[in-house]
């Protein structure tokens, strides 16, 4: 996303050459890292019921892109193709999951039985994971090479023995 205040390159050997070009630029920078958040919760409510939440969000995350290259003795590599300045800043699209669990826990005896659900991507959002990096005709298409699993329920049963 940086912009150039000299936009004329020619004036130097070099792109880039002038390491005041990037002063009072518009837009990010290419270090910042675009925008990520985690947040999580934890309440314990009465009658040993218990709530969390894990919400994350990530949108605007740069990555380069990965150039192919074979015919060498060595055998094929990749190369790292990120071009300079604005042209083809490649973010990651908006993503964000929310997961959800309750327990509640009951004492039996000398024993406490505690019964869970966990809800996995409670909003279903079917979001991109993983694009390809693999530059192609196809690279500006962002084709999805993984996608957010789909919500997803766990129940689950725990019991716990104590020594009196």
């Amino acid at each position: 996303d940086p912009g150039f205040i000299i936009t004329d390159q020619s004036i130097f050997a070099a792109s880039n050459a002038d390491p005041n070009t990037l002063l009072f630029s518009t837009g990010r920078t290419y270090f910042d890292r675009g925008f990520t958040g985690n947040l999580s919760a934890y309440y314990e409510a009465p009658y040993d019921v218990r709530l969390g939440v894990v919400a994350r969000y990530y949108d605007g995350l740069v990555f380069g892109r990965m150039l192919f290259v074979n015919g060498f003795e060595q055998g094929p590599f990749f190369v790292r193709a990120t071009p300079r300045g604005d042209f083809g800043a490649f973010r990651t699209q908006f993503n964000s999951t929310l997961d959800l669990r309750v327990s509640r826990g009951f004492d039996i005896k000398r024993s406490k039985l505690s019964v869970g659900v966990d809800v996995f991507n409670t909003l279903n959002f079917n979001r991109s994971t993983l694009e390809s990096d693999l530059t192609s005709p196809n690279f500006a298409k962002r084709i999805p090479l993984a996608i957010q699993a789909p919500r997803t329920f766990r129940f689950g049963l725990g019991w716990e023995f104590r020594r009196d």
